[in-house]
């Protein structure tokens, strides 16, 4: 069985490169620009694995991951981000502590990295 990926963000550039890497390990990638196309994917395609910018053009990648988890609670999600202040990192951690996000990760990561710590959330 493909494990199913859902990668959102809205820049085209960082979809791409992930989504390509994650084909050749045999995920099966679909992808979103906005919140309200990540709600639509994750209602049609019933992804495992949800990797999420938090800054989002239309709504916080924080309320997307909110939905999910109301439309999946089995769902796991990598939230990622190249926007750093002490509010968003206090906020992320305890959502963690919750089990709300499975980790947080902040731009740049090498591929390999996001790969080993996908693997690791979605396994059984």
């Amino acid at each position: 069985m493909l494990k199913r990926l859902l990668i959102v963000d809205d820049e085209e550039g960082i979809v791409e490169e992930i989504a390509d890497f994650f084909k050749d390990e045999g995920f099966e990638v679909q992808s979103a620009h906005t919140g309200e196309e990540a709600i639509q994917s994750i209602r049609t395609q019933l992804p495992h694995l949800i990797m999420i910018d938090l800054k989002l053009p239309d709504m916080s990648g924080l309320l997307v991951l909110k939905v999910a988890k109301e439309l999946n609670p089995r769902i796991k999600a990598i939230v990622n981000t190249g926007y750093v202040d002490q509010n968003m990192v206090r906020f992320t951690l305890s959502r963690n502590r919750r089990k709300q996000i499975s980790w947080t990760i902040i731009f740049p990561i090498p591929a390999c990295e996001l790969y080993r710590l996908s693997f690791v959330k979605i396994a059984p």
